[in-house]
């Protein structure tokens, strides 16, 4: 840690740093605009240039390295003189547009030209006018302002790994873009955008909308599109939000952001809002006041369990709503209506693998340390794509690959497709054999022996393949190269997506995740493509467990929470999500109050759900959008959003963290809903806000301590009980290779209602398309564009066809399709056992191609209407 002198001031410079990094840590100010802390030393912009003792000329700060001694000035006439030089040049074809840039008062080129008075140039020809090329829907590019520092070519390259965009073009005539012109052909992460030091690019959407003084409200908050709940800030002006950033600072995201963060908050003004309260009345939804359908909640539901029990109730909660919202919702269905009938969203992601898992590995094993990935040795993906349900940890991934590490990938993901060691493309439910085979290969090398007894019989008993075995086979040999380069490799994680739990032998699948972990030694994480998932179980939203993770079981835990509720808490054990549906199709269940999630669109199946729905008694649905099953309810009611309440997610690393209220709005927070419906049930719940919600759910903890929100603390987890497992030692059958396959593919923009209803994700969003290889269509005389119609015994849907290279021989994939309505309905919901995690399933199906101008059939009664002539092209039983 050498000493250095920067203006008299003697200053210590750490290990890594530059001079400039050491003089900004010191608060010395250094002019610079090339330069940023995520980014590779560049020395491009030449602003930072310093007086250096004894150096015949001025060198640049920021590449320059400290050693014991030095003596630096920085605001020598010398050093003045070269930096107006310097703005000079910048601001020769510069615009003068700063009344009318989005960047005005928060521009370092404006900055620093009002700080050393270059606005004067001295040439008489006329500026160069620089036209940006590309019409995109999301980015605004000016290449009259810019400046060509490359910060977004280096951001989009070295930091994000998408290598989108390059210096183009020559001397004067240089412009930042992509190769190929037109629009942006990238993930949206908007990094670029944020670290633009001018108004090169900004966002299109919000152009013009306020200035950095106009701001009426700023805060630091947390994302709510995935699990990793990314710290930003939001600034807001008329009840809007004009501008959301990334919080250089959080050491979880790193100052970045995926494209939902940075443009996927527009949902908030979405027409698809749910404003008033809504009541069925002969047949049809009609708006009502607050006090008209909350008592006819609360009037039913009372009605229903006096009649039929608590046990005929049932509620499921919401992986994107709050802490707080949660444990009030799983409080109100056990306190007030008797019921242990409690699930969540969550069913569909972590509800099942993360209990599972701990049950295994302890409690500790999920709470996983997501900076470590990049600086990992190795690391392992199954289970889905993380770009797609945790797009910052596909960057990390990307950051490993980068740094030297070896990344091992099973199944196909498009952004990591250059960035993988070793690249295992199976269709879906056959990575799983080549997860198997590559833990065998693993376990016949002498490995130092862990202190769990079970893992180690565990791993004694398990059943695994050979590579020559398996489906797929030709991948023994890379089967036999991982293993081997797995062998010296001492930080290893693994990023296990939801698809390891949504299968078939879902439950065998996470044995062979927690056997990997514990082999290997690896940190695990869990990915999670809601913000809310792990906050949803440590509230009590779970069937078997009570908030903290206490198991219903425990019948201290329920007198505590029992006392504190004013209530007899049920000891027994409730019904999962699945569960309750079969009921209510069988009539056994009478009513169901959903907070903030749609079965009928997200689950498989979609018939069946609908059919189930419909023969409640009573149906209740909370939430922020009119959705699918918000139009079956008897009673609608409407909750304030992210953004429009106050509380606290858990992330994927199990800490707590504060989503703030930035947007006033009329509707009410989703605890202040059921703390009214408890009051009128005579339940006390008399909060005045969610703080103190949260404060009781430490009270009833047994660690109040942990439950601090300020220290960050997520909810202590309880011990889990082992389950017994032991017929998942024996080897499930082997998938058998047929010549078709029909899987699912999450779309990268949208994953769910909210993106759903963001004009912006939609706006880039790729329509859903039936993906195949180009041999596929080959043989099946198929080519870009032609539609075809997809059926399976329970629905059919119409598709043109999109011709992937990438994708493996008899493959089928239907893309983007969380944002296609009906797509659940191709397939039949079942359930994975030991998690109850539902999974789609299919017996077959069907592609034909549709034909224009045939016309067949009977048309009689639809004057000039056409059918389509379909060809069977092939179908595949599984």
């Amino acid at each position: 840690m050498p000493d250095i002198t920067v203006n008299g001031q003697v200053i210590a410079a750490e290990d890594g740093m530059s001079v400039l990094d050491a003089a900004l840590s010191h608060g010395i100010d250094i002019p610079h605009i090339c330069d940023h802390p995520m980014l590779e030393k560049y020395g491009g912009c030449r602003m930072c240039l310093v007086s250096l003792e004894g150096s015949p000329r001025l060198v640049t700060s920021c590449t320059l390295n400290p050693a014991e001694g030095m003596v630096i000035e920085t605001e020598t006439p010398e050093v003045i003189k070269a930096r107006r030089s310097v703005l000079e040049f910048m601001l020769i074809n510069h615009p003068l547009e700063c009344p009318s840039c989005d960047k005005v008062g928060s521009c370092k080129l404006q900055e620093y030209t009002f700080r050393y008075g270059a606005a004067e140039g001295r040439f008489e020809e006329k500026k160069i006018i620089k036209t940006g090329f590309i019409k995109d829907p999301l980015i605004k590019k000016n290449m009259g302002r810019c400046i060509m520092c490359t910060r977004c070519v280096r951001m989009c390259a070295d930091v994000q790994g998408a290598n989108a965009l390059a210096p183009v073009g020559r001397g004067n005539k240089s412009v930042i873009g992509p190769f190929a012109g037109d629009r942006f052909d990238c993930e949206y992460c908007g990094n670029c955008i944020s670290i633009c030091p001018v108004g090169a690019l900004t966002k299109k959407k919000r152009q013009y909308g306020a200035r950095p003084w106009d701001m009426e409200e700023k805060a630091v908050s947390s994302c709510p599109h995935c699990g990793m709940a990314c710290q930003i800030n939001i600034e807001s002006r008329m009840q809007a939000i004009q501008k959301v950033s990334p919080l250089v600072t959080d050491p979880l995201n790193e100052g970045l952001l995926c494209a939902r963060g940075s443009f996927g908050h527009d949902f908030l003004q979405s027409p698809a809002r749910l404003t008033t309260p809504l009541v069925r009345k002969n047949g049809h939804l009609k708006e009502a006041t607050w006090e008209e359908a909350l008592r006819r909640v609360s009037e039913g539901l009372l009605l229903i369990k006096n009649d039929h029990g608590g046990d005929s109730i049932a509620g499921v909660a919401s992986s994107y709503c709050t802490n707080e919202d949660n444990y009030m919702f799983q409080k109100f269905i056990r306190s007030a209506l008797g019921s242990n009938n409690v699930d969540s969203s969550a069913r569909m992601g972590i509800a099942g693998s993360r209990p599972f898992i701990e049950s295994l590995l302890g409690p500790d094993a999920t709470a996983s340390y997501v900076p470590g990935i990049s600086t990992s040795d190795a690391v392992i993906v199954l289970g889905g794509d993380p770009l797609i349900e945790m797009p910052l940890i596909g960057v990390k991934v990307r950051n490993a690959f980068k740094n030297g590490g070896t990344i091992i990938n099973f199944g196909y993901s498009k952004g990591l497709e250059k960035h993988s060691t070793f690249n295992f493309n199976t269709p879906q439910g056959h990575q799983w054999p080549v997860v198997e085979a590559l833990l065998a290969q693993l376990l016949k090398h002498e490995r130092q022996k862990g202190e769990n007894p079970e893992m180690e019989d565990l791993l004694q008993k398990l059943e695994l393949p050979e590579p020559k075995d398996i489906p797929y086979a030709h991948h023994a040999e890379d089967i036999l190269s991982a293993a081997e380069a797995l062998r010296d490799k001492e930080r290893i994680a693994i990023i296990a997506g939801s698809g390891a739990a949504m299968h078939e032998h879902g439950a065998r699948n996470l044995l062979v995740i927690s056997a990997l972990v514990y082999a290997l030694d690896a940190k695990l994480v869990l990915s999670s493509g809601k913000p809310n998932e792990n906050g949803v179980l440590d509230m009590g939203c779970s069937p078997q467990r009570l908030p903290g993770g206490y198991s219903i079981n425990d019948d201290a835990a329920r007198m505590r929470f029992g006392e504190g509720w004013g209530c007899n808490v049920p000891s027994q054990q409730g019904m999962t999500l699945v569960e309750m549906l079969k009921a209510a199709d069988a009539g056994k269940l009478k009513a169901l109050y959903l907070m903030g999630y749609d079965p009928a669109e997200s689950l498989p199946g979609s018939r069946f759900v609908k059919e189930a729905l419909g023969k409640l008694d009573m149906l209740v649905v909370q939430d922020i959008f009119m959705s699918e099953t918000a139009r079956l309810a008897d009673v609608v009611l409407p909750a304030a959003s992210w953004g429009e309440k106050d509380g606290t997610y858990t992330n994927v690393e199990l800490q707590s963290v504060r989503i703030e209220n930035v947007i006033e709005n009329e509707n009410r927070p989703d605890w202040q809903i059921l703390a009214d419906l408890s009051a009128l049930c005579n339940v006390k719940a008399g909060y005045k806000n969610s703080s103190e919600v949260m404060a009781e759910a430490g009270r009833l903890s047994s660690n109040p301590k942990d439950m601090n929100i300020k220290k960050g603390n997520a909810m202590a987890q309880a011990e889990k009980d082992m389950p017994d497992i032991s017929e998942l030692y024996s080897m499930p059958p082997m998938p058998v290779t047929k010549e078709y396959y029909l899987e699912l593919e999450k779309p990268y923009f949208s994953t769910g209602a909210l993106t759903r209803n963001s004009i912006s994700m939609m706006d880039v969003c790729p329509a859903p398309a039936l993906n195949i290889n180009p041999e596929t269509a080959l043989g099946l005389d198929l080519k870009e564009g032609d539609e075809v119609t997809v059926s399976t015994d329970h629905g059919s849907l119409v598709l043109p066809v999109k011709i992937m290279p990438s994708f493996t021989d008899g493959t089928f994939v239907i893309s983007d399709s969380s944002i296609m309505p009906g797509i659940m309905g191709l397939f039949e919901c079942k359930v994975s056992r030991f998690t109850s995690t539902p999974y789609a399933s299919y017996s077959g199906f069907k592609v034909s191609k549709r034909t224009s101008g045939l016309t067949t059939g009977d048309t009689s009664g639809h004057k000039g209407s056409k059918k389509s002539h379909s060809r069977p092209l092939g179908t595949h039983q599984k």
